[in-house]
């Protein structure tokens, strides 16, 4: 995805890669799979059959990441 964008400067893809590592580490397994399946373009009902759970699982999952998110490109 990051190498997508040629135009980004190279502090800016270190910088993301970085943030992307904090991520998966701080995210649990379900919310590492969850972000992944999203990652391979499936929606919401798609991730929840996949990997067995229901839409509201998925949604929070989604939420708690991007907290996470948030808190790491913020600190």
């Amino acid at each position: 995805m990051l190498q997508d964008q040629p135009w980004r400067q190279p502090e800016e893809l270190v910088h993301g890669r970085f943030c992307l590592r904090q991520l998966i580490a701080a995210c649990s397994p379900f919310e590492r799979q969850v972000l992944l399946s999203f990652n391979q373009g499936y929606s919401i009902d798609e991730v929840a059959e996949r990997l067995q759970c229901t839409k509201r699982q998925v949604q929070s999952a989604m939420g708690r990441s991007r907290r996470k998110m948030m808190e790491i490109i913020q600190s």
